[in-house]
């Protein structure tokens, strides 16, 4: 039969993660979407731990400062339009309580620290090579916080400046872990306010920046979703209103690449019984007091059962006690 699309077909990873693996996944908003999928089906994941990054620098000091551990101060932060903030950090951790900034950014940066020193896999998800340096305090950000533009110089990455960055960082990450395969990728979601010019030049920037470091290190790898957005789903209809974000059925067509990638057999086909849980727990009965909703209710808390004997520390207790007050309920158990 002919075929009316090239199929983009990632590149065999030998070293398959579990249930019983840690990952981290940071970057994007793409790295958002896989870690979210991820955490919904119960994999033990870090996703974000400075929250959505998405240049190469920024990117690499969240890792960098994750793997000293230090925690941030008053000094650290700046205040504007009556909030304290990070500039290496996303606008959610913000707030008007400065402790409460501190307390937020000092548990994810350890939390980070933790991850990166027990993950097997660590994804990493490029958006631009395009950075905001700030004039005052001379640092590129992770987010200008709508700080007025004329407060900051705008500029791209060049690709010798960010295999240095990547060379000194992938050693420092394999002393610090020496188990830890790094996955980078990057990022199908166009940044269109660069022109499409820019846009195209930024992401051939950060496509040969990634391949000059997989040449350089045996646990560095390239997960194609860019190619996979831009070359198998070539249409429009793959993405969401904007007509830059992929949209629901592109994620999903690019998270089972991904799955069928990195994730063994035994844990997808788990994962196939965690969907089944989490559908059944959206769910919300028409008529709560029949004996087909206590059937219902029964099911899935012996599915709970099934699946805390196959995944260890998972997390099921919140919905196991959900089922359990639903049964007393409506059902006096």
């Amino acid at each position: 039969m002919q075929t009316f699309r090239s199929e983009v077909i990632p590149d065999f990873f030998e070293k398959k993660i579990s249930y019983k693996n840690k990952s981290a996944f940071i970057g994007s908003c793409f790295t958002e979407n896989i870690g979210k999928k991820m955490e919904n089906l119960r994999f033990p994941v870090l996703t974000n731990p400075f929250g959505i990054l998405y240049n190469p620098v920024s990117i690499a000091e969240c890792i960098s400062l994750c793997l000293k551990g230090l925690d941030f101060f008053e000094k650290d932060l700046i205040f504007f339009n009556d909030k304290w903030l990070s500039f290496k950090h996303h606008g959610r951790f913000s707030n008007e309580d400065r402790k409460e900034v501190l307390a937020t950014i000092n548990m994810e940066l350890q939390l980070g620290k933790l991850f990166l020193k027990e993950s097997n896999l660590l994804f990493l998800t490029f958006g631009t090579s395009w950075v905001y340096k700030h004039k005052e305090t001379n640092q590129i950000v992770a987010n200008c916080h709508k700080i007025p533009s004329n407060e900051f110089e705008h500029f791209s990455l060049g690709l010798s400046e960010i295999v240095d960055i990547y060379v000194q960082l992938l050693d420092e990450l394999h002393r610090f872990n020496s188990g830890l395969n790094v996955i980078f990728t990057v990022s199908p979601v166009r940044h269109w306010k660069d022109g499409p010019v820019n846009n195209q030049k930024s992401k051939s920037t950060l496509i040969l920046a990634v391949h000059e470091l997989v040449k350089k290190f045996d646990f560095v790898s390239y997960f194609p979703s860019y190619e996979l957005m831009m070359d198998d789903l070539r249409d429009y209809r793959f993405y969401s209103d904007d007509f830059f974000h992929p949209n629901q059925m592109a994620i999903d067509y690019i998270w089972s690449k991904f799955k069928e990638t990195y994730i063994d057999v035994k844990s997808i086909e788990i994962a196939e019984e965690v969907n089944k849980l989490n559908k059944a727990l959206a769910h919300r009965p028409f008529y709560p007091n029949s004996q087909a909703y206590k059937k219902f209710i029964e099911s899935n808390i012996a599915l709970i059962g099934y699946l805390k004997s196959r995944i260890s520390g998972s997390g099921f207790e919140k919905d196991l006690q959900y089922l359990i007050m639903e049964r007393k309920k409506y059902f006096g158990e």
